[in-house]
C-alpha cells in the first residue's frame, strides 16, 4: 500500500496494526498513515524509528470481543468434566501446533508428582495429537487431547495455567482472560520478543529447557499467591477493547480526520 500510494496509484488511507509487543524497522513504510501498537512500549520504540507521535495510536491488539465477556468458570469445568480441586493446565501452540515443542510439554506434565488436569490443543497438527496421547496413556494425570477448537476463550477461562509460545494474539487472548502464561518453544524473533515482554511485565515465566519448564510448573502450581500475581499483571496489561480503537481510527481515517483523542476512540 504505501509504494502504492508513492507511485500515486492509489489515495485509499492505510492503517498497520502490529500484532507483536515489539517494534521493528520491518513494519515501517513511508506512506503508511497510521499505526496501531499494542502498548505504550512500542509507541516510544516507533518514535524512536522517527515515526512522528501523531502517527501512532497505542489501541492494543485486536482480539475477539468474547475474550472480555464473563464466563462462570465453575459451570465451564463442570461442562468439560474437570474437578473443582485440581489445577487445570491449557497448553496450545497456535493453528500449527507442531511449532510449539508440545512433545516436550506434554512429557514433563506427565512426570509431574502434583495431581493435575491437562488440556492440550494440538489444532491441525493430528500426528502430534497421536503423539501426546500416547504419552498421557502413560501418566496419572487426567488428560483431554484436542484438535482443532474454537472455544480457546472457554477453555482459557476453565483453566489456572497456560503453556504456550509466545504469539502475539494468544498472548493477548490470555491477558484479556487473565490467565497466567509460561511460554516455551517461541519461535525466535517477534516470538521471542513477546515473551521477554511480556515476562518482564510481570504476566508469564519463560523457559527454554525442559528442566526449565519443570521447574517453572512446579513453582507456580505450588503457590497459588504467585499465580494470581501473574493473573493481576495479566489483567493490567490487557486491552480488550482493542478492534474497537482500530476501527474508530480506521473510520476516521475513511472520512479525512482522526478522534480528538484516545478517550474518544475508546467510548466511539
Amino acid at each position: 500500500m504505501s509504494d502504492l500510494r508513492a507511485a500515486g496509484r492509489t489515495a485509499v488511507p492505510c492503517l498497520t496494526v502490529i500484532t507483536d509487543y515489539v517494534s521493528h524497522g520491518e513494519w515501517l513504510h513511508p506512506h503508511v498513515d497510521r499505526y496501531a501498537v499494542p502498548h505504550d512500549a512500542m509507541a516510544e520504540g516507533l518514535r524512536a524509528w522517527g515515526l512522528p507521535a501523531d502517527r501512532v495510536v497505542v489501541s492494543g491488539l485486536p482480539i475477539e470481543r468474547k475474550y472480555a465477556r464473563p464466563l462462570d468458570r465453575a459451570a465451564l469445568r463442570a461442562r468439560f468434566g474437570l474437578v473443582e480441586d485440581r489445577p487445570v493446565v491449557l497448553v496450545m501452540a497456535g493453528a500449527y501446533a507442531a511449532l510449539g515443542r508440545i512433545d516436550d510439554v506434554a512429557r514433563v506434565l506427565a512426570r509431574g508428582s502434583r495431581p493435575l488436569q491437562i488440556i492440550v490443543v494440538c489444532a491441525n497438527a493430528d500426528r502430534l495429537a497421536r503423539r501426546v496421547r500416547a504419552i498421557a496413556a502413560g501418566s496419572p494425570h487426567a488428560w483431554r487431547v484436542l484438535g482443532w477448537v474454537d472455544n480457546v476463550d472457554e477453555l482459557m477461562a476453565a483453566s489456572d495455567l497456560l503453556v504456550t509460545k509466545a504469539g502475539g494474539v494468544t498472548v493477548s487472548e490470555a491477558l484479556a482472560t487473565g490467565l497466567p502464561m509460561v511460554f516455551y518453544g517461541s519461535i525466535p524473533g517477534q516470538e521471542e520478543s513477546n515473551g521477554r515482554f511480556i515476562t518482564a511485565q510481570g504476566a508469564a515465566l519463560s523457559a527454554r529447557t525442559p528442566d526449565e519448564l519443570h521447574r517453572a510448573l512446579a513453582a507456580l502450581l505450588a503457590d497459588p499467591e504467585r499465580r494470581a500475581e501473574l493473573r493481576r499483571a495479566a489483567h493490567g496489561l490487557a486491552r480488550p477493547d482493542a478492534a474497537r480503537v482500530v476501527v474508530t481510527h480506521l473510520a476516521a481515517l475513511a472520512a479525512g480526520g482522526r478522534p480528538t483523542s484516545l478517550a474518544e476512540a475508546r467510548a466511539t
